[in-house]
């Protein structure tokens, strides 16, 4: 596929498209900065706003939070949901497979209803072959979720999810904004048809403007001397935690490449998706550079960055869903 076509959007309507509520339009607005800033707003409400009960239809897919996982990790790293029971059952690959490196500086959060901690999401993906893995996302406007294009599109699993459930903010059986449901798909043509992790970025829009309960981080795309050694957390719920937590890790960027950063928080599989992000001058509030997609347990790890192209793909097509 020529370069050119690789930023070109690959969509996806999921089963739960047709029980969405009427959505407000997104927050669109660009602003620039030095360094080739430029960037999206981001939205703090004053308090976490309680959702509304939900309204929609019940997925039949749909995970409840009280119920814990029995989870294997499987030799890409991702990590399947196998069965449910009372108590969480984590199987990881044995400490060969995959070594390990670098320190774990990992942190939970505890109060993940806190800024900017509830802009943050666990992901349930149903793939067409049936099968049911954990990922993370972070709120990035009114009703849309970024995260990683391996999230919505696996080839391994027959191409696009077939269902996605999103849980802000979720602290083990706790749901602060109860959950919420895919109806579209995002990603780039050089995820969806060539694997490129240049292009392995995702986005869920959502069946209700779930943002204006947790607030949402803004995107941010810019020069690599604004990037390099500059400091990022990543927060999502991995593996080996079970699933349900959210844990968080900051670290500097290590290295800067045209559509990847490389950094060096400990992230392990059920990370993918998680907003890559941190403060930059002269821009408000936190924003999201890129999603976390891959690593080798421990770091460094590798985030697909929101290059230009990227970036103006997002902002023109998929806010407009």
């Amino acid at each position: 596929m020529p370069q050119s076509h690789h930023s070109d959007v690959a969509s996806h309507k999921t089963a739960h498209a047709d029980t969405a509520r009427a959505l407000e339009h997104a927050a669109v607005s660009r602003a620039t900065a030095p360094h080739g800033t430029e960037s999206t707003e981001a939205h703090r409400s004053a308090t976490a706003a309680e959702a509304p009960a939900y309204a929609g239809s019940i997925p039949d897919t749909y995970i409840n939070p009280n119920s814990k996982y029995e989870l294997v990790e499987e030799p890409d790293k991702r990590f399947r949901i196998v069965g449910l029971s009372h108590e969480a059952k984590v199987t990881l690959l044995p400490p060969g497979a995959h070594p390990q490196s670098g320190s774990d500086n990992r942190v939970r959060i505890v109060n993940t209803t806190a800024w900017p901690n509830r802009v943050h999401g666990h992901v349930i993906i149903t793939y067409p072959d049936h099968k049911q893995y954990i990922g993370s996302g972070t709120m990035v406007n009114k009703h849309h979720v970024l995260t990683a294009g391996h999230v919505v599109f696996s080839q391994a699993n027959g191409g696009w999810a077939t269902s996605v459930q999103f849980n802000a903010a979720q602290n083990d059986a706790t749901l602060p904004f109860g959950s919420a449901f895919a109806t579209y798909l995002f990603s780039f043509k050089g995820w969806t048809d060539s694997q490129l992790r240049d292009y392995d970025t995702g986005m869920l829009i959502l069946d209700r403007d779930l943002g204006n309960q947790t607030g949402w981080m803004g995107l941010i795309t810019t020069a690599d001397s604004n990037l390099s050694n500059h400091q990022i957390t990543v927060s999502g719920y991995p593996g080996d935690k079970g699933g349900q937590e959210l844990w968080a890790a900051t670290a500097p960027i290590v290295s800067v490449a045209s559509h990847q950063i490389s950094y060096n928080a400990y992230t392990i599989g059920g990370d993918s998706g998680a907003g890559v992000y941190g403060a930059w001058a002269g821009v408000n509030l936190e924003h999201v550079c890129a999603d976390h997609v891959a690593g080798p347990n421990g770091i460094p790890n590798t985030g697909s960055r929101l290059a230009q192209d990227k970036f103006d793909q997002i902002v023109n097509v998929w806010f407009k869903k």
